[in-house]
């Protein structure tokens, strides 16, 4: 449910099919798409911009835990040297016995998605143990990354991505569509966000000359 919110989306079609928008495009109908649900979408040309962007918001909500996925080694050392600079103290894996307790003190979740869906303004994450999983879903604030090549246009493209993942039967893997915070209308039927998981919603989107 979208209140007060107009958007105004064209695509030409050619027979019976969509044509392709051009990256800059799609990203740019993802933005609209994922901030129409309340999200926040930054674009970034360089991983030091990237991690800029998401050391700002530990920033502006002045957290003091933060904890973090199996992201990308760069990207980890650069916001874990932020983390020591700021005195913010940095859960990372393993996270041990009490791991959901642990996540769920942390003022923000820090991840890196599968990939997206622009239409839908959708990011989809794939996790293999619940420690991660809990990253995108207990904190009250979720920050994640997704690599601009990975950004598709439609569910249906998504298909692909998603037998790919569950290929292989033995591997234990959790998937989550995520389209902006939490959202639930339970309460005297108003909109209401954060309730049942983070109120707050960012996604830095890495350029393909990055990811």
């Amino acid at each position: 449910m979208i209140d007060n919110t107009s958007i105004e989306l064209s695509f030409d079609i050619t027979g019976s099919e969509f044509d392709v928008p051009m990256d800059e495009d799609r990203a740019e109908l993802f933005r609209c798409m994922y901030e129409s649900l309340a999200g926040h979408v930054y674009f970034a040309e360089s991983t030091t911009k990237a991690v800029s962007a998401a050391c700002e918001i530990l920033s502006s909500i002045r957290a003091n835990r933060v904890a973090i996925s199996a992201v990308r080694n760069d990207i980890l050392d650069e916001i874990e040297r932020f983390c020591q600079q700021n005195n913010i103290e940095l859960l990372k894996p393993p996270f041990g016995d009490n791991s959901a307790q642990a996540i769920n003190e942390a003022e923000v979740g820090i991840s890196e998605v599968a990939f997206g869906i622009a239409q839908t303004g959708t990011v989809v994450e794939a996790t293999r143990d619940d420690a991660t999983r809990l990253i995108s879903s207990l904190p009250a604030v979720h920050v994640c990354f997704l690599n601009q090549k990975d950004l598709l246009l439609s569910l249906h493209e998504a298909s692909s991505r998603l037998q790919a993942i569950y290929q292989d039967p033995k591997d234990r893997v959790s998937v989550t569509f995520i389209s902006g915070p939490s959202r639930s209308g339970d309460i005297e039927m108003k909109i209401t966000l954060g309730v049942h998981g983070p109120a707050e919603s960012h996604v830095i989107v890495l350029s393909n000359s990055e990811s």
